[in-house]
């Protein structure tokens, strides 16, 4: 079919269609004499283009989806689109206050704050798939409300920024999808629990070992069970562990978080002691 069938089908005008071609949306069939030819995938195409372009995205945006078939690139966008939400009204609160206090210097070192979480916020969204993505940027965005008052601390955020901007998180179709699986229900509220919990945890590990001995034991069973260490949960340990030994997760990043973020490096060096007492306790070899 001709543009203006394809127009009337997909209720879109020519001139969007035109323009759709022109941006490399649509890749079409050129007949003879010229004209462009139409299938009904086109069609179909079209209508997905017109949906999306209703929800404000970019034509960048739009060909990402289209190229996806996994559909990560639209829950990118939703987490994205939330921290853009969130600055926003975190904006909003800053300009109400600024107006009653008119303390300027104040407004600007809280605006700092805020576009550098968010940069790395939404780098972590990028570098990591899906829903882990959704969730390691909820659990690092608690560290990130600290103003750099150092070179060294502008150090680390230039570190984590180069780190994040080269890191390949790749694991393969049966591995993301439990991953996916394990993770897909964890927002917001979820992260903050487990926080609150481990910070519980960290507080007085002895106790929880403690108390919590026989679950504990159980678990250690299960992991060093042949069924366990055949399965894909196992598979998905092992190599997220060899990407934060390969990648520079371990050496680069958590180091520059730690000096990025006070706050961050109290947690970390209390879950460590934590660890080493977990390890001691049932007899567990690093």
């Amino acid at each position: 079919m001709l543009i203006s069938e394809a127009a009337r089908k997909s209720h879109t005008t020519k001139k969007a269609i035109e323009y759709y071609v022109e941006q490399q949306l649509l890749d079409l069939q050129t007949q003879k004499n010229g004209y462009r030819q139409f299938t009904e995938k086109d069609i179909e195409k079209l209508k997905k283009i017109s949906v999306l372009r209703r929800f404000g995205l970019s034509v960048q945006e739009i060909k990402h989806i289209l190229d996806d078939p996994k559909q990560e690139t639209i829950q990118r966008i939703i987490e994205k689109n939330k921290l853009e939400q969130k600055e926003k009204e975190t904006k909003n609160a800053l300009f109400e206050q600024l107006a009653k206090t008119q303390d300027w210097e104040s407004a600007g070192s809280q605006l700092d704050i805020l576009e550098k979480r968010k940069t790395i916020q939404e780098k972590l969204i990028d570098t990591f798939p899906g829903y882990y993505g959704k969730y390691i940027q909820l659990h690092f965005g608690k560290y990130l409300n600290e103003p750099i008052l150092c070179e060294e601390q502008q150090e680390a955020f230039e570190t984590i920024i180069a780190f994040l901007d080269q890191a390949e998180f790749k694991l393969s179709d049966d591995l993301r999808t439990v991953l996916d699986e394990m993770i897909s229900q964890f927002d917001e509220q979820f992260v903050n629990n487990t926080f609150e919990t481990m910070n519980q945890i960290i507080q007085d590990p002895k106790q929880y070992m403690k108390d919590n001995k026989e679950m504990i034991e159980q678990y250690l069973q299960i992991k060093r069970s042949e069924p366990f260490k055949r399965s894909k949960a196992s598979q998905l340990q092992q190599q997220l562990m060899q990407f934060n030994k390969e990648s520079g997760y371990d050496t680069l990043f958590i180091p520059a978080m730690k000096i990025l973020s006070p706050a961050y490096k109290a947690y970390y060096d209390q879950l460590e002691k934590a660890n080493e007492i977990f390890l001691k306790t049932f007899q567990i070899e690093k």
